[in-house]
């Protein structure tokens, strides 16, 4: 915002509470995101206890998916991630006039912020980016 600011000397904020916001745009997937959770979990809890009711197994995921979608983190690793970003890019482009790439999104982390896992990913990869070429490989002369 700041950007489109010095471009076209406007004075834009964005002074909305990102959660709310995140939590509205997603509300409209619950159900989608519900079905799609029952169907995954429901074949894994019928295979852990096969006598149980189809019903209950339902009841309880269904008790179990609530609970997740209350909680904000948790919601927002159960929303389709794209999408997600598509209607946040397209409220902020009808609001506001700018959106975000997912590489804007990248750049803004700070190595601090992104997980374990993923850090060692990433610091693999630059490594081996760093690596020489051997030229000597692969050629047919």
């Amino acid at each position: 915002m700041a950007e489109k600011n010095k471009r076209t000397g406007s004075e834009v904020s964005f002074t909305e509470d990102v959660i709310e916001l995140i939590r509205q745009l997603t509300e409209p997937f619950r159900y989608k995101v519900e079905a799609k959770y029952l169907a995954r979990r429901r074949t894994f809890e019928k295979a852990k206890v096969p006598g149980r009711d189809d019903s209950t197994v339902d009841a309880i995921l269904m008790s179990e998916f609530d609970a997740q979608w209350r909680d904000d983190a948790r919601r927002r690793l159960l929303v389709p991630g794209k999408e997600t970003l598509a209607d946040i890019n397209g409220y902020l482009q009808e609001k506001y006039g700018v959106t975000i790439s997912p590489s804007l999104i990248v750049e803004c982390f700070k190595t601090e912020e992104v997980e374990g896992e993923m850090r060692l990913l990433i610091e693999t990869l630059e490594d081996f980016r760093q690596q020489p070429v051997d030229q000597s490989k692969g050629s047919d002369s």
